[in-house]
């Protein structure tokens, strides 16, 4: 039975007996929709085994040496778009009617920083440079 806590193995698993495009699709989506504000740490230190960026703008093309083979890279950019489109989740998804003024925004803001002062340099670089990311009301980021 795969579950989010055994699909990277089932996928690698799959990857590696080769033939089991149904069984490593699946596991793959599994990996995919595991990806949370809870797992993100794991998820981190997957893609920091994973070589480092390139020029700022992607994620980089891993080798196809790897145990996941093409999923590799897929994974990496799924985690790539979830910390990118982390502060509007967030943000859509807090109780604001319900909380205190400012309450709210700082609960995600500490969430946001206990997320992204674990990611690697150049990939929470590249995720704040990107087009796609939106923090605060604003699309551009307070300092």
């Amino acid at each position: 039975m795969i579950q989010p806590s055994n699909a990277r193995a089932v996928l690698a698993a799959g990857c590696l007996l080769g033939g089991m495009e149904e069984l490593c699709a699946f596991a793959y989506d599994m990996c995919r929709r595991s990806l949370s504000v809870e797992t993100i740490n794991q998820w981190l230190c997957f893609t920091d085994s994973a070589p480092s960026l390139v020029d700022g703008s992607r994620t980089p093309d891993l080798p196809q040496t790897s145990v996941f083979g093409l999923y590799a890279q897929r994974l990496r950019d799924d985690v790539f778009r979830f910390l990118v489109t982390l502060p509007e989740v967030l943000e859509s998804g807090s109780p604001q009617q319900d909380a205190p003024s400012g309450s709210a925004a700082s609960g995600t803001r500490d969430v946001l920083l206990g997320i992204y002062a674990q990611v690697p340099y150049e990939l929470f670089k590249s995720a704040i440079e990107s087009p796609t990311f939106r923090i605060g009301e604003s699309s551009a980021p307070e300092f």
